[in-house]
């Protein structure tokens, strides 16, 4: 069960933060499983996760960022985009995070794998099969970046997203800040 603080927002039992607002569910990281904290919940899954300043949590030993599986909740079930709330520098370095593990790999070398390599019998094109059943074409049709401008601030429907000095958050939702 989850306990919503004074604070205005849910810490979630794996990990992360959840607040309530009047565009969903925002998630402040994405530890492993924290998608089963809230599968659950009224308003389902978030669509927007905001990333933590770091990947990992070294105290934990655990990634702070681990976005397949909401995505592919998201994406297949809801049939809607993830919004991913980041740094460019974080974009960037997520980016060839999720390529790899939504898309696959750029180079597929199966022919060790083979007796005469891509001249045996039944050799696949794994590319081309990865393609036909993945159900979408690139990253952007699951995914949307929404980057901190230069003011620290990302703005989703009526909500605006701010990075404070410190690290912290500050998410404003009409007159409500938490």
């Amino acid at each position: 069960m989850l306990k919503e603080t004074y604070k205005g927002y849910t810490e979630l039992p794996r990990g992360g933060y959840l607040i309530d607002t009047s565009e969903g569910y925002l998630q402040i990281g994405s530890p492993p499983e924290t998608i089963k904290d809230t599968m659950g919940l009224e308003k389902k899954s978030p669509l927007v996760f905001i990333l933590p300043n770091k990947f990992f949590h070294v105290e934990k030993g655990i990634s702070t960022a681990e976005l397949e599986f909401p995505i592919y909740y998201n994406f297949f079930l809801r049939q809607k985009k993830t919004f991913i709330v980041c740094t460019e520098e974080q974009r960037t370095q997520l980016i060839t995070v999720l390529k790899e593990s939504l898309m696959g790999p750029d180079n597929i070398n199966l022919k060790s794998e083979y007796l005469n390599g891509e001249q045996s019998f039944g050799f696949p094109d794994m590319k081309a099969e990865m393609a036909y059943f993945r159900g979408y074409k690139g990253l952007d049709d699951v995914v949307d970046f929404k980057v901190f401008d230069a003011e620290n601030k990302v703005h989703y429907g009526n909500v605006i997203i701010g990075k404070l000095q410190n690290g912290d958050f500050l998410i404003q939702d009409g007159e409500r800040k938490n």
